[in-house]
């Protein structure tokens, strides 16, 4: 599942750097990121310490589902800023 998540961090990157975001998309990108991740770490809880501790490959690198995890909520958290100041 982590890897159905990085196309959605890459859409929503790359959408930012556009002259005109299309802020329907980074918010669905957004979403959806949240449900695979919410997914993940119900798996991981049911799985027990061994999976929520395991090193995964995330963008290539070496990192644990609590690191991205972090990194998610920080993106999806600047997604949920910047929409609430577009329409200020």
């Amino acid at each position: 599942m982590l890897k159905t998540i990085e196309p959605k961090v890459t859409a929503i990157e790359n959408e930012c750097r556009t002259l005109h975001p299309n802020v329907s998309k980074i918010k669905t990108d957004a979403r959806t990121i949240c449900v695979l991740m919410n997914e993940i770490l119900e798996i991981a809880d049911a799985e027990g310490e061994a999976v929520r501790t395991a090193t995964f490959f995330f963008f290539g690198n070496k990192t644990n589902l609590m690191e991205i995890s972090t990194v998610l909520a920080d993106l999806i958290s600047m997604c949920k800023e910047a929409d609430e100041n577009t329409f200020r």
